[in-house]
């Protein structure tokens, strides 16, 4: 098959799924991906034949488009801010406004040095990774409940060259007794999608991503924020933050809940599509251990 027969094949099997522009969008990366040619090669090179082994891999990967198995999955990769990590099933792809909250505690911190973070729920290990490869003095470990999932961020810390500690740790399981090592910041992207918002979500998401890292109760949607908010008072240093992703349904609510724990200049924050996605948080400078 020639590279221009395989383009109009796959335009043939996707035109009902998926638009046209995202249909070019996906065939350029699969042949990216998959083999050694590209947009260039089609434009010039239209008769080019295509090797077996390599036609045997893109047309596995339409079938698995026509599933709505999202294109990082088929590919095992994704890029967040400007960097390549591996995913797979068992953790959630990186959105734009992870990217945000990253560049967020950048800004906030861009002068400082050896300050320790912690990443709750790390899943790939981008926040982790990305803070501590732009800041090389930083002392940053991410956490998560499944192997697997602490599997992925390790080789991505690996692959990437980063400083990065990962371990396993259920915050759920968290109570007040325990201690960990004092840190600066705590940031997560934990789940906060309703079970009653399945309904608005798309079948790439709902049927593809990990639904432990996206869906919480609808009885307590802030089981995570109230959790890290506890752990944050014990572990986090006087004047130290809590950054969280949250879902814009909820802000009222975490901004109470927040206020409740004793966190002082509750800051809300809206990502590049006008939505409130990231709140900013400070722990009492008085340290509790010392009043």
């Amino acid at each position: 098959m020639t590279l221009i027969e395989l383009k109009n094949w796959f335009v043939q099997m996707l035109n009902q799924k998926y638009p046209r522009r995202e249909i070019d969008f996906y065939f350029n990366q699969l042949m990216e991906h998959f083999t050694t040619f590209d947009s260039i090669d089609l434009a010039l090179r239209p008769n080019q034949i295509i090797p077996k082994k390599n036609l045997t891999f893109l047309k596995e990967a339409t079938i698995e488009l026509l599933e709505f198995r999202p294109l990082q999955y088929i590919s095992g990769e994704t890029v967040f801010l400007e960097r390549t990590f591996k995913v797979n099933k068992h953790v959630m792809i990186p959105r734009p406004e992870t990217e945000e909250l990253v560049q967020w505690i950048q800004a906030d911190y861009q002068s400082s040095k050896n300050i320790r973070v912690m990443d709750m729920g790390t899943g790939s290990g981008c926040i982790a990774i990305s803070l501590s490869l732009e800041n090389p003095t930083w002392n940053i470990s991410g956490c998560d409940i499944h192997k697997d999932i602490i599997k992925i961020a390790r080789q991505n810390a690996k692959d990437l060259n980063a400083n990065t500690n990962f371990f396993y740790f259920d915050i759920i399981q968290y109570t007040p007794t325990q201690k960990d090592f004092k840190v600066n910041v705590i940031v997560s992207n934990p789940p906060y999608v309703t079970h009653g918002e399945k309904k608005e979500m798309l079948p790439n998401v709902l049927n593809w991503e990990p639904h432990s890292a996206l869906f919480v109760s609808n009885d307590n949607p802030l089981i995570f924020y109230r959790k890290i908010a506890t752990y944050g008072l014990q572990n986090l240093k006087p004047n130290g933050k809590l950054y969280f992703e949250i879902n814009p349904k909820f802000h009222r609510e975490i901004k109470d809940l927040l206020n409740n724990f004793n966190y002082t200049d509750i800051v809300f924050k809206k990502d590049t599509f006008d939505r409130i996605r990231m709140v900013r948080a400070t722990k009492e400078q008085i340290d509790s251990e010392g009043a």
